[in-house]
């Protein structure tokens, strides 16, 4: 398991423009090592997708990030573990790893914004998001 670093280049608002509309991700730290996130796909006014996530230390080591997949009016949600594998300055790995997809979800500090890659169990990236920061966070 990796030790709990930390993520703050996460914080924020971001947007990514796709061609199945825009998806719009933001993210706080309530505490130390704790980070609260959610996003979701808009298009033509409407908001087809929703996500919620947390990543949060572990009681034995490592972190987690919780994927909480589903808009509540559309019925139960799915709420899915990511073990945070691996960890660098800039960008760290969530692997669930399995059968399911996406297994691995990459978040990556860019030199212009962040980017999020969905990627299958064989590792290859299945969506990539290109996120720019939606304002100036200070």
């Amino acid at each position: 398991m990796c030790d709990l670093l930390n993520f703050d280049w996460i914080l924020g608002s971001w947007t990514a423009e796709m061609p199945t509309g825009t998806f719009e991700e933001t993210w706080t730290s309530p505490s130390p090592g704790v980070y609260l996130g959610h996003g979701a796909r808009v298009k033509d006014g409407s908001c087809p997708f929703v996500e919620f996530m947390v990543i949060e230390p572990g009681e034995e080591g490592g972190s987690t990030l919780w994927m909480v997949l589903g808009k509540p009016s559309a019925g139960p949600p799915r709420v899915e573990p990511f073990p945070i594998t691996e960890i660098e300055a800039d960008r760290f790995v969530a692997d669930r790893g399995g059968d399911d997809s996406p297994a691995a979800i990459d978040y990556e500090r860019t030199s212009t914004g962040m980017k999020c890659t969905l990627r299958d169990p064989n590792g290859n990236p299945m969506q990539v998001f290109k996120f720019q920061r939606s304002f100036d966070q200070s």
